[in-house]
């Protein structure tokens, strides 16, 4: 406003010397390029100050600059023209007052120093060779006066403006704490009703769990379920968004779960239901609410039955949970084929079924802690997280949980966590338990599925039905045709090969060996690779040259697993895993091991 006040004064002092012919010719030209050059100015101040970072402060000294140089001129217009036509005095002290009543500043002030000075200069006679004149004194008094009272209710103004100002910022203030206030509750509330104990359950499972809020309060969730002395279930979850309305979500969730669980038990006379038909049950009457929310979560739904020594989980679109297997000393990245809970109504969810051995350890976790990044932006992973596990096995989960999170807090102490953090370890107890274990390995061709076929009559208990013997090994045929299949569609990207030696029946014997990846059929494999034997008790990582089997049964089940070196079998959300089709076994899994180690594991009961 002040700019364009500027610029029509001097189209004013144009307009009266081309018209009244007042002062000299030249006067009215440079009134005019001073006019022009200060109408540039305001639209570069009005359209270009946040391109050019013009502050509040700066664009303040270029307008007193600027009415600095219209007082000067108007000095020297007064000067060579000595006439009193025109005396702009009472307008230059007046105007940059009133433009800005309310500037407690000394804008204003500063502003109206020259153009005081100069009417007061001219009152007296200095421009109208030593007459005074009396119309200029009146005309500069009267300025005086107008400024002081516009001046003065500006600043009361002000005043007034400032006091609500500061009444609403209270106000704000007072709102904001009591929202804190409430925030702290709800994260009370979900630490203390929310948040299961980890010391409940049996005793042969040993848990801790612990969760971080990138808020005060998260949309991870967990929860225990103990139903007896040798069955628990461990929930975890994640759901879509922060804060409070996330946690109401999972709240709602939780007590889905519960309530579910509840009816299925009336329903079924006492019978505890699946993981599967769990799930299934809690997605179909929840599953409307939420996609009207737009909201959706990832979980996984455990159950631990520690008689059995089986882990049984459903996986709805979380992340990959993490299992120590110590017999092989090998951690294996799985995850299962569902949806999350409220993505789509048309979802079966299909549960899958783990073996496990005694001194394993299991780690289910939140993508807060995987998606981790630091000042590189790289992700913590869950390859690190399989690290920190196979390397601290030993721990208790408490232990455990403190040097994940310490190790991934040092990883990302620049960035820090940007989403919410839940982790939960699992330790089996070590004890001996009566299992049977044997293992054989085999080349990469499709004739060894003769080899195969004899290895698993060999092991079968002789007591199994011959019905029952026949389906196993035709499902481990057909499991083990698949990973052949798949090795060979993999070796178009051939890994180099690496020539190795051995000794055998004292005659040097070589051969070549794939590195990671799908491995090559060796020219004369060890003899040791056809001779039966038992697994290898918390052993390094294996370095297979062809591909494993390994056979271990107890009196609850059966398990055969085929271990490899390349990428998993591939799994698609949404689809159950089709690996045996006309044979399937009691469950299937397909897991991702360190050191470029894959798997596949097939479970039938006895």
């Amino acid at each position: 406003m002040t700019g364009w006040l500027i610029a029509v004064i001097y189209v004013i002092r144009v307009s009266l010397g081309i018209l009244f012919q007042i002062g000299p010719f030249w006067l009215s030209i440079a009134a005019g390029i001073l006019a022009g050059s200060q109408s540039l100015v305001t639209v570069v101040l009005s359209r270009g100050a946040a391109k050019a970072r013009i502050t509040k402060g700066m664009q303040n000294l270029i307008d007193l600059a600027s009415w600095v140089l219209l007082s000067a001129f108007f000095g020297f217009d007064a000067f060579f023209s000595n006439s009193s036509l025109f005396s702009p005095w009472a307008l230059l002290i007046v105007a940059p007052i009133v433009l800005n009543p309310c500037e407690a500043g000394s804008f204003s002030l500063f502003a109206a120093v020259l153009p005081s000075a100069l009417g007061i200069a001219d009152a007296a006679g200095a421009f109208s060779g030593g007459s005074p004149r009396y119309g200029v004194i009146i005309s500069v008094l009267a300025g005086f006066a107008l400024g002081s009272v516009a001046r003065t209710k500006g600043l009361k103004r002000k005043a007034e403006l400032d006091l609500a100002l500061a009444n609403q910022q209270d106000r704000e203030r007072k709102i904001l704490q009591l929202k804190d206030a409430e925030v702290e509750i709800a994260a009370r509330i979900q630490r203390t009703l929310l948040v299961d104990q980890t010391e409940e359950g049996p005793k042969d499972v040993v848990l801790d769990a612990i969760t971080v809020a990138s808020n005060a309060v998260d949309g991870d969730f967990y929860g225990l379920i103990p139903y007896s002395a040798s069955e628990i279930d461990v929930l975890v979850g994640d759901v879509m968004g922060k804060g409070v309305p996330a946690a109401l979500v999972g709240a709602a969730l939780k007590g889905a779960f519960l309530r579910q669980a509840l009816r299925l038990i009336v329903e079924h006379q006492g019978r505890l239901p699946t993981p599967g038909e769990l799930v299934t049950a809690v997605h179909g009457s929840i599953v409307d609410q939420l996609m009207d929310l737009d909201r959706f979560a990832t979980l996984q739904y455990i159950r631990f039955n520690t008689k059995k020594l089986t882990m049984t989980y459903v996986d709805c679109g979380h992340t990959p949970f993490i299992h120590y297997d110590a017999s092989l000393g090998v951690c294996w990245v799985l995850k299962g084929t569902n949806l999350p809970i409220g993505f789509t109504d048309e979802q079966v969810y299909h549960s899958y079924e783990i073996p496990l051995s005694p001194a394993d350890r299991l780690l289910f976790y939140s993508d807060g802690i995987s998606e981790a990044s630091n000042e590189k932006k790289e992700l913590f992973g869950e390859w690190r997280l399989a690290d920190i596990l196979r390397q601290n096995a030993y721990l208790e989960p408490r232990e455990l949980l403190r040097r994940i999170l310490n190790t991934a807090m040092f990883f990302a102490s620049a960035e820090g966590f940007r989403d919410d953090v839940t982790c939960i370890a699992v330790a089996m107890d070590p004890k001996a338990r009566s299992e049977i274990k044997k293992s054989r390995e085999f080349s990469c061709e499709m004739q060894s599925l003769a080899g195969v076929s004899s290895f698993i009559d060999l092991v079968l208990p002789e007591n199994l039905e011959t019905a029952r013997k026949t389906a196993i090994t035709e499902s481990v045929l057909e499991a083990t045709e698949r990973v052949l299949q798949h090795l060979k569609a993999i070796q178009t990207d051939k890994p180099k090969p690496v020539m190795v030696e051995w000794e055998e029946a004292g005659e040097l014997c070589a051969g070549a060996v794939y590195e990671k990846g799908a491995q090559e059929t060796t020219d004369k494999l060890p003899a040791e690779a056809d001779e039966l034997e038992e697994l290898p008790g918390n052993d390094s990582l294996p370095t297979l040259m062809a591909y494993r089997l390994e056979y271990r049964s107890t009196d609850s089940w059966i398990s055969i697993r085929i271990l490899y070196h390349g990428a998993a079998l591939p799994q698609q959300r949404g689809k159950a895993l089709d690996i045996c089709k006309a044979h399937k076994p009691d469950s299937v899994y397909v897991a991702q091991g360190q050191d470029n180690l894959a798997m596949v594991g097939l479970v039938f009961y006895m």
